[in-house]
Parts: C-alpha cells; structure tokens; sequence
C-alpha cells in the first residue's frame, strides 16, 4: 500500500485530503467550483415542505419475532406504497438488481420502475417466471440500475463528485 501511495505522490498523513497527489490541484478546484453542479442556477424554486410521519409504518413492527432489516426494510416500503400523500408521492428509491431479496418485490409491483418512456416488461415478453412486474414509465418511482433488468440496452449510468 504504501508503494501504491508513493506512486500517486500522496505524503504519508494526507490520504485523505481532497487535493493530495494531484499535479494541478489549483486548476482542479476551479473545475470542480465552475461545474454545473456548484455553479447557482438562474432558476428558482418554491419547494413546499413535505411533512414526514413519526412513524412511517404503524402497521409494521412492535411484535416480538426476530426478522432481518431487509424483511423489515421491505414491510415498510410495502406500507409506505398503500398511502398516497406528499411525501410518499415524492418518495424516490434506487435499488441495485437485488429487489426480491432485500424485499422489495410488493413495493415494486404497486409503485412501478421509474423509465422516461413506457417499457414492457421484458422477463415476461420471454416467458421467463417472475415474481415481480419490470414494466417501466414515466411515473415509476424506482430508478433501477441494473445490467439483467436492460436486455437490450446499456443500463443507466449515475455520476456523482462531492468535494
């Protein structure tokens, strides 16, 4: 590790500083300061505030059986899915190709996958068995990423640089 660290010429003590190592650390700041990102944008918004609920799920929990946070990370996203208010409709999720084991099939299903254009579900087009509905559209709130849930096409890519 340390020979890693000495060929990125970043001193012993500074791994974690945001700049060690870089040639140009002054033209990288400017960069990364002018992105769009970090640049104010001319338009503005009112954003009303969205009331969050002491307890997102009532009907979940309380009980004295042992479950796993992903059983129990799924019974309140399935809950959350029977209610339509300000916060659930402005609810977003982003699940890797795992949704049936961390649970996520029943909010899937009601909430639908996220896709700027309506898709078909493409396990059922092939007849393959599944448990769960991969149709997409525009209303979907999860934002799947995934290579098996886009057979025919490169899945979504999402980059994010906090400095």
């Amino acid at each position: 590790m340390e020979s890693f660290q000495e060929s990125l010429n970043i001193p012993k003590g500074q791994e974690w500083d945001k700049i060690s190592g870089l040639k140009d650390p002054e033209n990288v700041m400017r960069l990364v300061k002018e992105s769009p990102i970090n640049v104010p944008s001319s338009r503005k918004y009112k954003v009303d505030k969205v009331e969050i609920p002491k307890d997102l799920a009532p009907n979940v929990g309380g009980g004295t059986d042992v479950v796993s946070s992903q059983a129990a990370f799924g019974a309140v996203m399935l809950e959350l899915s029977k209610s339509d208010t300000d916060f659930t409709r402005r609810l977003l999720t982003c699940a890797p190709d795992v949704a049936t084991t961390t649970q996520l099939s029943g909010y899937v299903n009601k909430k639908g996958i996220f896709s700027k254009d309506v898709t078909k579900d493409q396990f059922r087009s092939l007849s393959q068995t599944t448990l769960n509905n991969w149709k997409a559209n525009p209303k979907g709130i999860l934002l799947f990423f995934s290579l098996s849930h886009y057979l025919s096409r490169p899945p979504p890519l999402f980059f994010y640089l906090f400095i």
